[in-house]
């Protein structure tokens, strides 16, 4: 079975008590470096409940609880976007956040051109030996999968399922199997030094990522 594998979405997402999203305004991010004024696109909202930033290279949402930092692609560049923009906020911001807890997420996207996902994700999942998949024994069903367990001081959870799937850009509209990797890691103090560390670690989370991927 000749899979074809994407990764095409990158995330950091930061969860606290409190953001405080009118902090991250517009003028606020361009005048300590964050971002350039000239980059910054016009579908991005400045609004006291919500910051969601817009560019060509990342996207950075911040809501009250909430701070994602992400990239919609497979770029590696991802790493220099995260020491050039999310490591220097997170320094700023210093230990006056109650951070709660780190995510580090890649969403991989899984498709065999020649068939389709309902016979695709039967070759990958279908159990027989299960008794609850025997009776998802027919032509219409899909089928999907939910692995956890602890990677280098996160809790990896791998969650596969078939998707339709749309892209922004090209229109396009299929179905496939997505697999989420999230390396979630809830944090025992809450000082930016301890985010930062999770962060760092965000190299090795993708290797596996590719790593595990590869086995389908």
């Amino acid at each position: 079975m000749a899979l074809e594998k994407e990764l095409r979405l990158q995330s950091i997402v930061l969860v606290a008590e409190n953001f405080n999203p009118s902090l991250f305004n517009r003028t606020w991010l361009v005048k300590h470096g964050f971002v350039d004024d000239d980059s910054i696109l016009d579908n991005s909202i400045f609004t006291p409940q919500i910051t969601n930033l817009i560019t060509d290279k990342f996207n950075l949402l911040v809501i009250p609880n909430q701070l994602q930092f992400l990239i919609n692609n497979n770029d590696t560049s991802f790493k220099d976007f995260i020491g050039k923009t999310l490591i220097p906020i997170i320094q700023k911001l210093g230990d006056g956040i109650p951070y709660k807890a780190v995510g580090v997420n890649f969403n991989w996207y899984v498709e065999d051109n020649s068939k389709n996902i309902s016979f695709t994700s039967r070759e990958l999942f279908y159990n027989e030996s299960i008794k609850i998949s025997k009776e998802f024994d027919c032509e219409d069903a899909r089928f999907g999968n939910y692995m956890s367990m602890n990677y280098e001081g996160a809790r990896l959870k791998l969650d596969m399922k078939p998707v339709n799937a749309f892209d922004q850009r090209t229109k396009k509209t299929w179905e496939c199997l997505l697999c989420i990797f999230n390396f979630h890691t809830e944090l025992t103090t809450h000082d930016s030094d301890n985010v930062l560390n999770v962060i760092s670690k965000w190299e090795l989370y993708r290797e596996k990522s590719e790593e595990l991927i590869k086995l389908l």
